[in-house]
């Protein structure tokens, strides 16, 4: 579970994030962030019903992302603020497919941060 300071809770952020975020995926997963000053790291996790109408399957995809992004929760930059979702009916059948994916999305992240900063 994600420590209370590192999860984006209110509503007003996560459609902030919709609205303005800056936009990438890497297979079956997709990211949209905002980056502010000043602010650890946050993160929310969207998995709507057009993944799937159980909601045992949902949760699943979201405890299982959860899970990996806890472990690369220090690989992101201060001020991140985000929401992963699924954006295809996949879901990897095991943890390690999905750290491999959000290993490669976070190099993404951090590449695509250094070049705006350039």
């Amino acid at each position: 579970m994600l420590p209370r300071k590192n999860r984006l809770q209110k509503t007003k952020d996560i459609s902030q994030i919709f609205l303005r975020g800056k936009f990438l995926s890497c297979d079956f997963l997709s990211f949209k962030y905002i980056l502010k000053e000043k602010c650890p790291v946050k993160i929310a996790f969207s998995i709507g019903l057009a993944y799937s109408p159980k909601a045992t399957l949902r949760n699943r995809a979201k405890r299982i992302l959860r899970q990996v992004v806890q472990k690369r929760l220090a690989s992101f930059p201060a001020g991140l603020e985000g929401v992963f979702f699924i954006d295809k009916k996949r879901l990897p059948s095991d943890r390690t497919w999905a750290e491999k994916k959000l290993s490669r999305l976070a190099e993404k992240i951090l590449t695509d941060l250094e070049n705006k900063h350039k």
